[in-house]
C-alpha cells in the first residue's frame, strides 16, 4: 500500500504540495523539492499587474483654480466658490474665495488621491478642517467647522 501512495505522489505533485494527498496515518506527504516553475507568460503578467499590493507613490496634482459648489448641510442653498491652490511635492496652500471674502488655505497635504487641508476664517475666528479626494480634474471634500459642515464639489478650471 505504501508504494501505491508514493506512485500517486509522483503522478499528482500538486496534490502533495497542497497537503490534499495524505498518508494512511493522516500525515501530509513531504512537499516536492523543486516547486513548479512559473511560465514566461505568467511572469510577464505578474510584472505588468502586481495586484492590490502595488505601492502608488505618485500623488494627485491639486495645483490650479477650482470652481466649486459649497453646500452647508444645515442650509441646502449652494454657494459658488473659487479655490486656488499651489502644490509643492505632497504639500499645498492657497486661497478660497467666497461671497464672504477670501480665506487662507493652509496645511494642505496630498497622499495618492486623498487630500486634507484647513481654512482659516478670521471673522469669527474659526478654522475649518477639510478632507476629501481629487480624481483628475474633479474634487470632492467635506469641511467641518464648530457649528456646521460644508460639502465641496467641483472641477479644475482650465
Amino acid at each position: 500500500m505504501n508504494s501505491c501512495r508514493r506512485f500517486y505522489a509522483v503522478l499528482l505533485p500538486g496534490l502533495a504540495l497542497t497537503g490534499l494527498l495524505v498518508t494512511g496515518d493522516a500525515r501530509p506527504l513531504p512537499a516536492a523539492a523543486n516547486p513548479p516553475k512559473m511560465t514566461a507568460s505568467a511572469a510577464a503578467r505578474q510584472d505588468r499587474d502586481p495586484g492590490p499590493t502595488r505601492n502608488h507613490s505618485t500623488s494627485a496634482d491639486v495645483s490650479g483654480e477650482w470652481k466649486l459648489t459649497g453646500t452647508k448641510r444645515e442650509d441646502p442653498d449652494p454657494h459658488e466658490l473659487t479655490l486656488v491652490l499651489k502644490q509643492q511635492g505632497d504639500a499645498f496652500s492657497g486661497t478660497l474665495e467666497t461671497n464672504r471674502g477670501r480665506f487662507e488655505v493652509k496645511d494642505g497635504k496630498v497622499k495618492g488621491t486623498q487630500i486634507a487641508f484647513s481654512i482659516f476664517m478670521p471673522e469669527p475666528s474659526t478654522t475649518a478642517a477639510c478632507s476629501g479626494s481629487v480624481e483628475g480634474d474633479a474634487l470632492k471634500a467635506t469641511c467641518k467647522m464648530p457649528n456646521s459642515t460644508v460639502d465641496l464639489v467641483g472641477s479644475r478650471h482650465k
